[in-house]
């Protein structure tokens, strides 16, 4: 006979958080094939969402500092492609948002994110590199 097994679930107040809004420019084909993400100071990814109709909408985000990318997922798979060198490929591209985004408790933050604001060798934070 099983025992009956119950357990809670805590959820952290609705003021502790923060949402970030996305609007992504300078997008030449389907805004919809990419993924804005976030990361932490370190690098790593901690939200990924798509962008619908030109907006990235993230919310119960936990407050911090992060920065800001946009990956063209060309093929729809939700995943970065590497390319391939025999099918004659590129890697999918990223785009970096230029500064460093920070959530706080309570705060809706809108971020406008063009893509073609600095030459994309510049984009990437030098702390990621």
């Amino acid at each position: 006979m099983n025992d009956e097994l119950k357990r809670g679930i805590k959820i952290g107040d609705m003021d502790k958080y923060s949402s970030l809004f996305v609007n992504l420019h300078g997008v030449k084909d389907n805004p919809g094939s990419f993924l804005i993400r976030m990361h932490s100071e370190s690098g790593d990814i901690k939200y990924v969402t798509p962008v619908d109709r030109g907006t990235a909408e993230f919310y119960y985000v936990t407050p911090g500092k992060y920065y800001i990318s946009a990956h063209h997922d060309r093929n729809s798979n939700g995943k970065w492609d590497t390319g391939d060198y025999a099918l004659d490929l590129q890697p999918e591209d990223i785009y970096f948002y230029d500064e460093l985004v920070e959530c706080k408790e309570k705060w809706d933050i809108t971020a406008d994110f063009d893509i073609n604001r600095r030459p994309r060798y510049e984009q990437k934070p030098k702390k990621l590199v």
